[in-house]
C-alpha cells in the first residue's frame, strides 16, 4: 500500500521493544495498513534520538535498520514519521535516511556519555552479560580465553626481573616495607617493585651519634622512593651478588656542611660529611627498614685531591653515601676533565643516571633546596643540585642538603637489600596473576 501523504504523524495505539533488539512490536496499531514504508522515523516519547524503519512485517510488527538501545518497554507512546518517500525522490530520501542514521549513532554516543553508564551497565543494557553483578561480570570476562591471552602476552613483557621492572616508572604508595616486599627483593622477582614508587614513613624513631659524638633522638616523617633496582649487582672489588633496591628520599633528611671549612683535602671519603654528618642519614634509613635490610657494599671513593683535583681513591665500605654527578644526571658536569695532559680517574663505580632521575627528572629539584653531591669540583669546591635545577658547586663549609638520593635537595645514595633470615623461608611461587598489584591491572 502507498504511503498516505499529508500524514506526517503516526502514533495509534502502544509498543513494546528490547534493549539490543530491532523488533518493534505493536499493540492496537495499524502500520501496513496505514502505509508506513521502510526510510520512515521511529521514535519513543520522551527519547531524544530516532530510528530508521528498514521492513514492515504486519500491522503490529516493523523490524529497525539498527537495535534499539534504550531500556526495555511495554505499553509505550511512540510516533512515525513516515514523510520522506512520499515527499522526496527515492534517491533523496535513501540518502536522507543514511546521514540521519549516522547522526544517531552519534547521539547514542553522547548520551551513553551523559548518562554516565559504565561499562558493566552498557553490557548489560545491550544484552552481552547476565552477570548480576558487575564483580561476577569481571570474573566472568578474566574466564575468557581472550583475557587469558592477553595476560600472558602482557606478563611476558613485563616479566618479573630487574631489567623489565627498571624500565618502567611506578608512583602508586608502597606504604612501609614489609616481610613481603623483603622476600620479593630476595627472590629477584621484585614484584610491585619499580622506580618511583614511594615509602612512606611517618614519626619514625631514631638514635644517632652527632657531629660531636654526643647521642641524639629525632623522629622521622617523609617519603623514599625507589630509584633504581640491582644498580650495584656484580660491582665492587668484593662481588656482589645481594639482589637489592636503591633508595632515596623525596627531601633533604637534614642541612649540613661538607667540612668545617673550605677545603677538599682528604677527598670525599675524609670530609666531615662522609666522617660525622652521615651518621644521622644512616640512622634514619636502618629506623625505616630495618637494620638487617640495609646492606654493606663496597664502592669506589676519592681519598686524595692535589691541585684541586681527584689523584687517588681506594674501595670503602658503604651504608649510606652522597649521590655523585653521574647518578643524578647522567654525566659528569664540573668534576674535572682531561686538561690535554693528564688522564683523569674520576674514582667511582657509580656510572650511569638513576632509573629514577632517568625518568622523572623534575624529582631532582622538586623541592626547590640545594643538596650536596660528593664530587670534587677543586681546592675547596663540592659539587651540588642547585635550588633552581642547574647543576653547581659550593663552599665545603656551607650547610646543604643531606639527601640519599632522589627527588631535590638530597645527598647520600642507598642501598636496600634483604639478607636472608634464619630460619625464615623464601617466598617460593611466583603468582602469575598480576591483577594483584595495585599499579597494573588487567581488568
Amino acid at each position: 500500500m502507498a504511503e498516505v501523504a499529508h500524514t506526517a504523524w503516526y502514533d495509534q495505539g502502544t509498543v513494546s521493544v528490547t534493549s539490543g533488539s530491532t523488533k518493534i512490536s505493536g499493540s492496537n496499531t495499524k502500520w501496513l495498513t496505514a502505509g508506513i514504508n521502510p526510510g520512515a522515523t521511529f521514535r519513543l516519547n520522551g527519547w531524544p534520538y530516532d530510528y530508521e524503519v528498514a521492513s514492515v512485517v504486519s500491522d503490529t510488527e516493523i523490524q529497525l535498520r539498527r537495535p534499539y538501545y534504550g531500556s526495555n518497554v511495554s505499553g509505550a507512546a511512540y510516533t512515525i514519521d513516515r514523510n520522506f518517500q512520499s515527499t522526496l525522490p527515492s534517491d533523496l530520501a535513501s540518502r536522507t535516511a543514511a546521514v540521519m542514521g549516522k547522526y544517531e549513532n552519534y547521539i547514542d554516543s553522547d548520551l551513553q556519555k551523559i548518562t554516565g553508564e559504565s561499562a558493566y551497565q552498557i553490557a548489560r543494557r545491550l544484552g552481552k552479560t547476565t552477570a548480576a553483578t558487575e564483580a561476577a561480570w569481571i570474573d566472568e570476562l578474566k574466564a575468557g580465553a581472550e583475557y587469558t591471552e592477553y595476560k600472558n602476552k602482557l606478563a611476558a613483557l613485563i616479566a618479573d626481573e630487574a631489567g623489565n621492572h627498571n624500565s618502567h616508572y611506578f608512583n602508586a604508595s608502597m606504604g612501609l616495607f614489609t616481610d613481603e616486599v623483603s622476600a620479593n627483593i630476595r627472590n629477584a622477582t621484585f614484584k610491585g617493585l619499580f622506580p618511583g614508587r614511594p615509602f612512606i614513613f611517618s614519626n619514625i624513631p631514631y638514635t644517632y651519634i652527632d657531629e660531636n659524638d654526643e647521642e641524639k633522638s629525632s623522629t622521622y616523617s617523609g617519603i623514599m622512593r625507589v630509584a633504581d633496582i640491582d644498580y650495584y649487582l656484580r660491582c665492587g672489588d668484593s662481588d656482589l651478588t645481594t639482589h637489592h633496591i636503591v633508595v632515596v628520599p623525596d627531601t633533604p633528611l637534614y642541612n649540613a656542611p661538607m667540612n668545617p671549612t673550605n677545603t677538599t683535602e682528604g677527598g670525599y671519603v675524609g670530609s666531615k660529611m662522609r666522617t660525622k654528618y652521615l651518621r644521622r642519614a644512616e640512622a634514619i634509613f636502618k629506623a625505616c627498614f630495618g637494620e638487617n635490610h640495609v646492606l654493606k657494599h663496597r664502592i669506589l671513593l676519592t681519598t686524595t685531591v692535589t691541585d684541586g683535583k681527584p689523584t687517588a681513591g681506594a674501595w670503602c665500605d658503604s651504608l649510606v653515601d652522597l649521590l655523585n654527578e653521574l647518578m643524578v644526571y647522567g654525566s659528569y658536569i664540573h668534576t674535572p676533565a682531561n686538561d690535554g695532559v693528564t688522564i683523569p680517574y674520576r674514582y667511582t663505580e657509580s656510572k650511569s643516571q638513576l632509573a629514577l632521575f632517568r625518568y622523572r627528572p623534575d624529582l631532582i629539584v622538586s623541592s626547590r633546596s640545594w643538596w650536596w653531591l660528593r664530587d670534587v669540583v677543586s681546592v675547596a669546591f663540592f659539587a651540588n643540585v642547585n635550588n633552581n635545577g642547574n647543576a653547581n658547586y659550593n663552599n665545603a663549609s656551607l650547610v646543604g642538603g643531606v639527601r640519599p638520593n632522589s627527588l631535590s635537595a638530597q645527598l647520600s645514595s642507598f642501598v636496600l637489600a634483604c639478607r636472608l633470615r634464619e630460619g625464615r623461608d623464601i617466598l617460593s611461587a611466583r603468582i602469575a596473576d598480576k591483577c594483584q598489584s595495585p599499579e597494573y591491572s588487567y581488568d
